[in-house]
């Protein structure tokens, strides 16, 4: 896919197609137990690692707008053609992207811990995320599993935490293991960017987030509608922390069925 090979998971075999952008640093099996809930209420679930990312290739650099386009054309090849696109954290400002840049692909919008904001003055172009920073070679895979952490940081099962960092590994040089993400990735996005795609959105926009998350809040809902000029509906998650998909994933896709704007994804 332009120039670089991207990964793609499915669940359900048949139903309204919904599409899920995982956040910065993770990939596509972060969705796993979301996307369950989802089959089973009749739903076909699909995510991709996007490039720099999971078992996605790499680039020589990297833009919001080439990820923009690897959803949409995700959506065009796996997904029925037009879907509603269900970002997490960064991948919600990757699903803003898309659906300002290609609507046609893009049936409606659903942020989960996505940190849109308005930008402060004089500081509307600074990149925003985590700094590049080269990748460190662990010794062994279990020194990796152990030294993995969330960011932010935030409660969550052992069990859980294993499995992520097991599946965001793979082996480095001389007997190294290292994770998935190309750090090249880095701080791709700035608030002025965001605004500016995001104003140009004239999909269905909802906003799902977990009442401990210290990066989203009811705030973030309202600066979304005033950015957009319309007010748009907010579903706080009692309990969730940032990483709802993870800690809250029966919750999180109870409330995706509840926006409505998946069954929308099954009409013409």
């Amino acid at each position: 896919m332009a120039g670089c090979d991207i990964r793609w998971l499915a669940w359900g075999e048949a139903g309204p197609s919904a599409v899920m952008v995982h956040g910065a640093r993770a990939h596509a099996g972060w969705w796993a137990a979301v996307a369950a809930g989802l089959v089973e209420a009749g739903h076909r679930v699909v995510a991709f690692d996007l490039s720099g990312h999971g078992d996605s290739g790499r680039r020589s650099e990297y833009s919001a707008d080439l990820w923009a386009d690897e959803l949409a054309e995700v959506i065009v090849e796996v997904a029925g053609g037009c879907a509603t696109v269900i970002g997490h954290s960064m991948g919600g400002w990757v699903t803003i992207a898309c659906a300002a840049r290609r609507p046609e692909q893009v049936r409606s919008v659903i942020l989960l811990d996505s940190a849109v904001r308005r930008p402060r003055e004089g500081a509307e172009w600074e990149p925003r995320g985590m700094r590049e920073r080269p990748l460190k070679p662990y010794r062994s895979r279990e020194e990796a599993v152990e030294s993995f952490r969330l960011v932010p940081p935030q409660p969550l099962q052992p069990e859980i935490l294993r499995r992520v960092a097991e599946t965001s590994l793979r082996p480095g040089q001389e007997g190294s293991w290292v994770w998935k993400f190309d750090p090249a990735m880095a701080q791709t996005f700035s608030d002025g960017l965001i605004v500016e795609y995001l104003r140009r959105v004239r999909q269905p926009v909802h906003l799902v987030y977990g009442s401990e998350d210290p990066l989203v809040s009811a705030t973030t809902g309202e600066d979304i509608g005033a950015l957009l000029g319309r007010e748009i509906v907010a579903t706080e998650i009692s309990g969730a922390y940032h990483h709802a998909l993870l800690d809250h994933p029966q919750e999180v896709a109870a409330a995706l069925l509840a926006t409505g704007l998946l069954e929308l994804a099954g009409t013409s």
